[in-house]
């Protein structure tokens, strides 16, 4: 059994040999969550672009080095102290995330390596597949398919994969996926879980809200706000 406080540090093929192990001893089976933004897909090519294309121009605002933003959930920390942004700050968010949380630029997303061999890997074992994701479905619930249809990722009914996407923009991602574990928990009685999240904020609740034979990984990308969290961390999905 993997230990969920002592161990940190995991990879991917460590998590598929303590399934296959499982499977093997009939034990039950699991489902497994992923969010999408940062965990499956990387965002930060659609970050950067739309402020290297918009920003400067219409506010302008200085030129970022992408290697900078792509270490970072947004722009916002590498230009807090800038007085354009200072003045308009607002009206600047809430342009950018406004093209952000478009399906206009979702093509740019790209699906971080060694993801689909691992969804895959899951697939072969019958383990459904949930993605449960922040994304509001109204404005970009189509474009996700697309994306998951572009690279090959699993995405239909047939091969036990499901799309949950928020209905309300003002619910926060947290309370959205705290909700909605309730519901799986509730519709899958008999699995036990196997979560991966960008998040420590949503890591942490999912720890919290299940049995102590879930696992829980934390994978290590960009974050909203940081917070440590207590568990699996997975630098890597090869």
């Amino acid at each position: 059994m993997l230990n969920q406080v002592k161990s940190k540090r995991i990879t991917s093929n460590k998590i598929l040999q303590q399934i296959n192990s499982e499977i093997k001893r009939s034990e039950p089976n699991y489902i497994a969550i992923f969010d999408l933004d940062d965990t499956v897909f990387d965002t930060s090519f659609r970050r950067i672009f739309i402020y290297e294309q918009y920003l400067p121009k219409i506010y302008d605002l200085p030129i970022l080095n992408p290697i900078l933003q792509k270490k970072h959930y947004n722009f916002i920390p590498l230009i807090k102290k800038n007085a354009v942004f200072q003045e308009y700050r607002s009206e600047i968010i809430k342009f950018f995330f406004k093209l952000f949380l478009s399906e206009q630029f979702l093509f740019l997303d790209r699906p971080f390596p060694g993801i689909k061999p691992f969804l895959d890997s899951l697939i072969k074992l019958d383990i459904p597949i949930i993605y449960l994701t922040g994304r509001l479905a109204s404005t970009i619930r189509k474009g996700t398919f697309a994306m998951l249809e572009k690279y090959g990722l699993p995405n239909s009914l047939k091969r036990q994969t499901y799309l949950r996407m928020k209905i309300n923009e003002k619910t926060s991602d947290n309370s959205y996926k705290k909700r909605e574990l309730k519901r799986l928990i509730n519709q899958y009685p008999e699995k036990k879980f196997l979560i991966f999240d960008n998040e420590s904020r949503n890591c942490s609740m999912f720890n919290e809200s299940l049995p102590n034979d879930s696992i829980i990984v934390r994978f290590n990308s960009v974050q909203k706000k940081y917070s440590h969290y207590e568990g699996y961390l997975l630098n890597s999905w090869e």
